[in-house]
């Protein structure tokens, strides 16, 4: 990403996170926030208006916290507002000479956004199934989600390169994703719980021919979950084959399994994940 383009990327972060936690929030919600108008917060994070730096300094006080995000917001501004490509080099060096930016870091948070939430996952097997080419409005409706999140969605699967453009369609791409060392599990627990929830809601409102839930609960040697472990990863790539040889595809689906101890007490430690998240 260019780097006077940046603040545009820090708009839309903060705009999503506003979304997440609340999902009646809009962008007309945001601009009411900023004090600016809807149409002009739309075209600003399309891309198609520049922001002053005298809105910059009043939006980042409304925003940020502490003075070093402030600064930055500001700074990215003025550089995208340069007129000359010697004063655009000069702020950009002086912010990366501070350590203001650190694209490694930017990317690695694209990465666990995509793995966090539910919907970025979806909309690239949806991609599959819809006729015409898709949109955010297609994906609004076919997930439920919110218009603001869909498109930002999308745009963060373009940007990691996931999601690309052939014959003015957007498609899923065959790239796999450098995902960075050290993913929080806070983030691939999200992924599971917002799952959860789904399935909480289709056992309440599916039809029974639209859901299949099945348990088992069962006493087993602590000598024998390696084995089990193992059983559920060959289950799991047999049916994702099963579903990859159709070419013509009609519903989008969620498996979950889920495997794990009854008794209380006792937590698992940290840095032994065992959490999945697949496309495809």
């Amino acid at each position: 990403m260019e780097i006077n383009e940046r603040y545009r990327s820090i708009l839309r972060q903060e705009l999503e996170k506003r979304c997440t936690k609340n999902k009646s929030y809009s962008l007309r919600s945001f601009a009411k926030l900023l004090e600016v108008s809807p149409s002009q917060l739309s075209r600003v994070l399309a891309g198609t208006k520049n922001l002053s730096v005298m809105n910059a300094k009043r939006i980042a006080e409304i925003l940020f916290k502490n003075e070093p995000q402030k600064s930055l917001f500001v700074s990215l501004v003025e550089i995208n507002q340069a007129n000359n490509d010697d004063l655009k080099q000069r702020l950009s060096e002086q912010l990366k000479e501070n350590n203001a930016i650190d694209e490694k870091f930017e990317l690695e948070l694209e990465v666990i956004k995509y793995i966090s939430d539910w919907y970025h996952i979806a909309i690239l097997e949806l991609t599959y199934i819809v006729d015409e080419p898709l949109s955010s409005s297609i994906v609004v409706k076919a997930l439920g989600i919110s218009a603001i999140q869909a498109k930002l969605a999308m745009e963060r699967l373009e940007r990691l390169g996931l999601l690309k453009r052939r014959d003015g369609r957007l498609v899923k791409s065959r790239a796999h994703l450098q995902t960075p060392s050290g993913i929080p599990n806070k983030s691939l627990r999200q992924f599971h719980q917002q799952m959860l929830e789904k399935a909480q809601q289709a056992l309440v409102e599916q039809s029974v021919d639209r859901k299949y839930f099945k348990g088992k609960t069962m006493s087993i040697s602590s000598d024998d979950l390696g084995e089990v472990r193992s059983l559920i990863d060959e289950v799991l790539n047999k049916i994702s084959k099963l579903a990859n040889n159709r070419k013509k595809k009609d519903s989008l689906y969620q498996l979950n399994i889920q495997f794990f101890d009854l008794l209380s007490g006792g937590k698992n430690e940290e840095d032994v994940p065992a959490y999945y998240v697949s496309s495809g």
